[in-house]
């Protein structure tokens, strides 16, 4: 199969999946990347739970939303690795407000786990948390922004 049939191909099954979700023309996020590890823990014995959180109008087109590193104790060096791929795409059939404050991420150690994780996103209840900083969580990300500029949206 030579490329132009390859890209058609590919243009066919991403219009399908559109279809699927209801979506035609809408403005889409594709973040990729990877969580390296973390350093500056006063344990090294680490792992990472993720989650990217968007408003209600976002749909997650492909990959996971959430999920867990696995864990590292490394003997000969004092950060963990974890190299944990990171590949969502995002679409959205209208845009409200500022699309940055739509996106949060979060990322928790090995230590003590809240028995609500949604407590951290929510306003009124977030000020009860007493929180202490502990480390640095290494981060590689890439961004695709696509089809903003037909809802008014400049980057």
């Amino acid at each position: 199969m030579d490329l132009s049939n390859k890209l058609c191909h590919s243009g066919i099954m991403q219009d399908k999946i559109y279809a699927l979700h209801g979506l035609r023309s809408m403005a889409e996020v594709h973040i990729l990347g990877q969580i390296l590890g973390a350093s500056e823990f006063p344990k090294n014995t680490l792992f990472c739970k993720w989650g990217i959180h968007a408003g209600g109008g976002w749909k997650v087109i492909s990959g996971l939303k959430d999920g867990q590193t696995h864990v590292d104790n490394p003997e000969y060096d004092e950060a963990a690795h974890w190299c944990h791929p990171l590949d969502v795409h995002f679409a959205t059939k209208g845009i409200q407000g500022s699309w940055r404050d739509q996106f949060t991420q979060f990322f928790l150690g090995g230590g003590p786990q809240l028995k609500d994780p949604n407590l951290v996103y929510s306003g009124n209840d977030r000020y009860r948390l007493q929180t202490e900083t502990m480390g640095v969580v290494h981060l590689e990300l890439g961004i695709i922004l696509r089809n903003f500029q037909k809802f008014g949206v400049v980057y």
